[in-house]
């Protein structure tokens, strides 16, 4: 997976947001308590997994182009709230006493935003644009943030007006998910028929 870039140049929600990174994070809810999956391959001076990787910062640059590769090990069972997290922060390079005492004012966060791995029940893959949020409130996921006629969610604030403004590249390596549409829409209709009641003979005809 591949975060590519951010157009923050005509955002108006954060005062300061130039020095930006970007971390990357799997969840399997999103309620309040949700926590990261420890899934993301990471550094030899990490360990195999983290639930946690981040991009180095792009320096006062209001739309950054990150360069990073992110692996992550998918789900054997992948369902609909299995959705990666991106987050973005503002990070402070003045270097003064006074922020290197409190983090809190090094890094700031400045928007938010997620991508579910399943569309339409098929694996994400390819190139992926979507909007950035000012925070995520409980039950985001109902918000269907790659469909076009997208359901609302009142609490959600957005960053530019809901435009798309952050892109992410997904390349799929599985054994065990196809991103091919044929071989998917054969597998759905396999599991169709095999959930159907033995009375529905017809159920042959989907494949």
């Amino acid at each position: 997976m591949y975060p590519c870039n951010l157009k923050y140049e005509h955002q108006k929600s954060f005062p300061k947001a130039r020095n930006i990174a970007c971390c990357i994070e799997m969840r399997d809810s999103d309620s309040e308590n949700a926590v990261s999956l420890k899934c993301i391959y990471g550094r030899p001076e990490i360990g195999i997994f983290t639930s946690v990787s981040s991009t180095t910062v792009i320096h006062h640059s209001n739309s950054p182009d990150f360069a990073e590769e992110v692996k992550l090990a998918l789900p054997i069972q992948i369902h609909d709230r299995h959705h990666l997290v991106f987050r973005f922060y503002h990070v402070s390079c003045e270097g003064s006493k006074s922020s290197i005492k409190r983090k809190d004012n090094i890094e700031n966060a400045v928007g938010v935003t997620w991508l579910p791995l399943l569309h339409q029940g098929k694996v994400v893959n390819g190139e992926v644009s979507i909007p950035v949020a000012t925070s995520l409130p409980p039950g985001y996921l109902n918000y269907k943030i790659l469909d076009q006629s997208r359901s609302s969610v009142p609490d959600i604030k957005w960053v530019d007006g809901a435009k798309q403004i952050f892109k992410v590249k997904v390349n799929v390596r599985s054994t065990v998910y196809t991103t091919d549409q044929h071989l998917h829409n054969f597998f759905f209709h396999c599991q169709k028929l095999e959930n159907s009641p033995m009375g529905e003979v017809n159920s042959i005809e989907f494949l």
